[in-house]
């Protein structure tokens, strides 16, 4: 893909974009590169996932296309808060491969406004004694066939307890027949990109999951639940009620009815 005016590219790592591309910053207090004509701005983008809402906002606010350069095995972004916002904002439009970094590119309506978690509810669900939400975003917005659901949930360790395993957390929509129709996968990490069983006590970090809804939603009702499962022998983690009983393992946490 080619840029124009009006586009913004931003890349996960400071070097070594710079030195094949220019207009090119690195310090983030700086202000955009002074481009030609012809020439799109770039720079990198530091990603902080309980801030990155408002970086995109200001960085990208008024972009009419985002090219997102990731180069090859970066952790910068574990949880693709970056690709959740982007994708809640706008359309992926296109990517490109090459050897050692991949560009991915979305198309936005500007003047966007990004909101990575907006309007936390307060949720508790335990997972044995391992993990617990504490809040859940979920969109108000009905469900559109085709388009993302994008959940954001805030975890912590079960005070107390013990965990010494990778964990993954699945967020799924399910149709009224208990058909899966959906689903987001990934590891539980904190803000210094550490398994639960690194957290420390008072770590609260959020993840997200896009769901891609598929194209056709029949009239009913649709509910959206959550899995916590071993990352390696994808055993699922057993849900614990409030009285302190197994209650299956896969507990609601969201749901939608479309009518006829």
């Amino acid at each position: 893909a080619s840029t124009g005016p009006g586009d913004v590219i931003f890349v996960d790592q400071k070097y070594p974009f710079g030195f094949y591309y220019q207009p090119y910053t690195i310090d983030e207090t700086a202000p955009p590169p002074e481009v030609g004509s012809d020439a799109v701005p770039a720079r990198y983008l530091f990603v902080d996932i309980n801030t990155i809402d408002q970086r995109l906002s200001e960085w990208a606010g008024d972009a009419r296309r985002v090219f997102w350069v990731q180069w090859f095995e970066s952790d910068t972004d574990p949880r693709h808060s970056v690709q959740f916002l982007l994708d809640k904002a706008g359309r992926h439009d296109g990517e490109q491969v090459f050897q050692g970094y991949t560009i991915n590119w979305w198309e936005l309506t500007p003047p966007t406004e990004f909101a990575l978690a907006p309007d936390l509810t307060p949720l508790s669900l335990r997972f044995d004694q391992a993990v617990e939400t504490v809040e859940v975003s979920l969109p108000d917005d009905p469900l559109t066939p085709g388009a993302m659901l994008p959940v954001a949930i805030r975890w912590q360790r079960v005070p107390g307890g013990a965990i010494d395993r990778p964990l993954k957390a699945r967020v799924a929509l399910y149709d009224a027949a208990g058909n899966r129709l959906a689903q987001s996968d990934e590891r539980l990490l904190n803000d210094r990109h550490r398994a639960p069983d690194q957290w420390l006590p008072d770590d609260r970090p959020l993840n997200v999951y896009n769901l891609a809804l598929p194209a056709e939603l029949a009239p009913g009702k649709y509910d959206v639940r959550l899995l916590v499962y071993d990352a390696d022998s994808l055993e699922p983690l057993t849900w614990i009620d409030a009285a302190g009983n197994a209650a299956g393992i896969e507990p609601k946490i969201g749901d939608w009815e479309i009518g006829e």
